[in-house]
């Protein structure tokens, strides 16, 4: 997974990494974990960030889908 989508689906909800924390009710430090890939979010809580970032997960497939043909 690339390691930059969560942080740019941030930026473009102009949330800062504590301001998601919060909306996702998780802790600073594990959303700058996820941020930097050094950890994998579970299913459910990948889902929880998406619903907080207003994303699709056929927007996710999308960016990814993109990504990999460049």
């Amino acid at each position: 997974m690339n390691l930059e989508l969560f942080k740019m689906l941030r930026k473009r909800n102009n949330l800062s990494a504590r301001e998601l924390s919060v909306k996702a009710g998780l802790s600073p430090s594990y959303v700058a974990k996820v941020e930097s890939g050094s950890i994998s979010p579970s299913v459910p809580i990948f889902v929880k960030l998406m619903k907080c970032l207003d994303c699709s997960m056929y927007e996710v497939y999308l960016i990814m889908f993109s990504e990999d043909s460049t």
